[in-house]
């Protein structure tokens, strides 16, 4: 609330859009294409553990909204930054999505 002349006004400033994906420290901000107009962010609930959260990002004129949001399991033994095959933990890092497929018809694929 913002006093006016002695009565309260609802404050309608509106909240700030992130210009950056929140949660996101610079290094990996710096490998995500300047172009790229959506971004799939997966954190998990700590290095070792094998549980993570989905969340989509969608970037407009204004910047960074988050959507849907979804549980999701990662490799049995959490991550790592230096992934080899085979060692139970899902890779760090950005990747690039060029193409996606599934079941259902779009949107739901």
């Amino acid at each position: 609330m913002i006093q006016n002349h002695g009565s309260a006004v609802a404050d309608t400033t509106p909240t700030p859009t992130p210009a950056k994906v929140p949660g996101l420290g610079a290094e990996i901000l710096g490998e995500i294409p300047a172009d790229s107009s959506q971004v799939v962010v997966v954190t998990g609930d700590g290095i070792d553990r094998p549980t993570s959260n989905v969340v989509l990002y969608q970037r407009d004129s204004t910047g960074w909204h988050a959507g849907a949001s979804w549980a999701a399991h990662n490799a049995l033994c959490g991550w790592s930054a230096a992934h080899q095959g085979g060692d139970l933990h899902s890779p760090m890092g950005v990747f690039t999505l060029t193409d996606a497929g599934g079941l259902k018809a779009n949107p739901d694929t």
